[in-house]
């Protein structure tokens, strides 16, 4: 997972012209499931605009899954806590409906080995 982390933060908003710079990195648990959560800030002085966000990578099967929140801003600008609360709230309240096909096949292919 933390190789999968540093993957994401070095691709991640990339295309803005920004870097963001891991603030706090934290292993949690999210769904029963192993998870980081990821906090990140960056700036763009070229336009004026900075960045701030949260991001939890969980493992779900044989994959990893995304959740983020990002606030964009001007550099003179001020962040607003209450969106990254709501996005806390639906992170730990989501669930997964059904299993993935991953699981479902290891499942399959536990069955058959007894």
């Amino acid at each position: 997972m933390e190789t999968r982390a540093k993957q994401y933060c070095t691709r991640f908003l990339f295309n803005s012209g920004m870097f963001p710079e891991i603030k706090k990195q934290e292993a949690v648990g999210l769904m029963g499931q192993p998870a980081l959560a990821i906090h990140l800030e960056g700036e763009n002085p070229n336009r004026d605009e900075k960045a701030k966000s949260k991001v939890y990578l969980i493992k779900k099967g044989e994959r990893i899954i995304s959740f983020v929140c990002t606030q964009w801003r001007p550099l003179s600008g001020t962040y607003d806590p209450e969106p990254f609360e709501y996005f806390e709230t639906f992170v730990h309240s989501f669930k997964f409906l059904q299993p993935s096909f991953h699981e479902e096949l290891n499942e399959k292919i536990k069955k058959l080995k007894g």
